[in-house]
């Protein structure tokens, strides 16, 4: 049986990235999520003005889910990260050609 999988990829201010990830699995029990590192001075940013040198941290969250529930992930991370605030980040959603199932064990510790 083919499962189609959305990815959805959350680019925020820094600090933002693990309090977005603790929110899905607590919330809605993802927990095929990804968090990257990036530096960069948007166009519209508040450093673009002072000088090419300086550069915002941003966390790169990436979420894989089952299509059917895609869209309401999607407004969850929109709502949590409060996509719609000036300078929150930028959010998007794109189809996987193909994703693997994968379940941890139940018997595992949870590591703090």
């Amino acid at each position: 049986m083919r499962v189609s999988h959305k990815q959805i990829v959350a680019i925020l201010p820094k600090g933002k990235g693990l309090d977005i990830i603790r929110a899905l699995k607590e919330e809605k029990q993802v927990v095929s999520a990804n968090l990257n590192f990036a530096r960069g001075v948007g166009r519209m940013g508040p450093l673009r003005s002072r000088g090419l040198g300086e550069q915002s941290e941003k966390e790169i969250v990436n979420v894989i889910v089952p299509a059917d529930t895609a869209e309401d992930v999607y407004s969850y991370i929109y709502d949590a990260a409060e996509i719609d605030s000036p300078h929150a980040g930028i959010l998007y959603m794109a189809a996987l050609g193909a994703a693997n199932h994968f379940v941890l064990p139940e018997d595992l510790s949870e590591e703090q």
